[in-house]
């Protein structure tokens, strides 16, 4: 449906015109329009919040951005009965929220195939209701102003007592189970490639002791890897990229590591590895951009998606995680006898001869 960009108020509709200052006065004059509606003797007044946090009864939060809502006035200043009170509609989506059909927790769905559909979120038993209700009978400027003060309180609620259409929580789960499955560090049959030899080896972990980020924990008398294990794969992964990008300097030594089974592309995901297996819905989405959703102020509106934050999921590429988990059991075994050794000494009797080191070369 078109709508003229730049309407001139009637004068002789003073109600619509009061309205929308009481609009305009609420939430900020570049955040509010209003236009003709097309074929129609209505008005309609549209606020943009460029970001809307989205918070639940839980703390849970969720960041959105170009959210837009639609009122729907006639020329005495009331909403008409046959229009639901106000619409929603979003121009910009994140990756996860838009295959995950999330436009606002209390709205049903994306509308895909006609983008320009706004879309009527469900009032639950909330306070908005009794004041659209009561607009709808009686254009009531104090009912106006509450209106303003209830919508702006509106979108940034997700009520789970009230039964959200789309929990939160749940933005990007379905993501993850089409396009991604489990990664299974359980796998055997590790041996390293005949390029990769001792020396090499022993080279890089003082390159990763020296370039990496390793902690450490002491628990129960010994020290332990004291970071996440997908952090700790990540940190070794990046230091023996750097190393072999020192190390590899021609084209058939880099195509021998690229070869082996040193290296595997993954996707992290709170914490987690994942192999992409489904990369159609991803790639499928490029047809959903730059669509068509309302005019703005005089400005054609489009839809955006964002490729995914890195608190979403991620892609990294890691070392094979037999030859991690070998290097820190190595660095591990090399700390704890030195820290036993020391802890020896430093324990025994002052005439007694010194406790024996043993030095364990790696």
């Amino acid at each position: 449906m078109q709508h003229s960009a730049n309407p001139i108020l009637n004068p002789d509709h003073q109600e619509v015109c009061d309205i929308y200052e009481i609009f305009k006065n609420f939430f900020g004059e570049q955040y509010v329009d209003i236009q003709a509606k097309a074929d129609s003797s209505y008005y309609l007044i549209y606020v943009w919040w460029p970001h809307v946090t989205v918070t639940n009864e839980y703390d849970q939060s969720v960041s959105i951005q170009d959210l837009y809502a639609k009122i729907e006035i006639n020329n005495e200043g009331r909403i008409p009965f046959e229009f639901s009170g106000f619409q929603l509609n979003r121009a910009t989506y994140s990756q996860e929220q838009f295959l995950s059909n999330y436009m606002h927790s209390h709205v049903k769905y994306i509308p895909k195939d006609d983008f320009t559909q706004f879309q009527s979120p469900c009032l639950g038993d909330g306070p908005i209701r009794n004041t659209i209700n009561t607009l709808k009978t009686d254009c009531d400027i104090a009912e106006w102003m509450l209106f303003c003060q209830e919508l702006s309180m509106y979108v940034t609620v997700e009520s789970l007592s009230g039964g959200p259409w789309r929990r939160m929580e749940n933005i990007g789960k379905s993501t993850i189970a089409h396009n991604y499955v489990y990664y299974n560090f359980n796998g055997s049959g590790f041996i390293y490639p005949d390029f990769f030899i001792d020396f090499m080896k022993k080279e890089f972990i003082q390159y990763y002791l020296t370039h990496g980020h390793l902690s450490l924990s002491f628990r129960n008398g010994q020290f332990i890897c004291g970071m996440p294990f997908y952090k700790f794969i990540i940190d070794i992964s990046n230091a023996f990229i750097s190393y072999c990008n020192t190390v590899f300097t021609t084209e058939s030594t880099k195509r021998k590591l690229v070869n082996s089974n040193l290296l595997t592309s993954l996707v992290v995901s709170d914490g987690k590895f994942y192999v992409p297996i489904n990369n159609t819905n991803l790639q499928n989405l490029d047809c959903y951009k730059g669509k068509f959703v309302l005019v703005f102020k005089g400005k054609r509106i489009l839809t955006t998606i964002i490729d995914s934050s890195s608190n979403e999921f991620f892609s990294v590429t890691v070392i094979h995680h037999t030859m991690a988990m070998d290097i820190l059991k190595n660095i591990l075994k090399v700390i704890n006898y030195r820290y036993k050794n020391e802890h020896n000494n430093n324990n025994a009797a002052p005439n007694s001869p010194q406790t024996c080191k043993r030095t364990v070369y790696i």
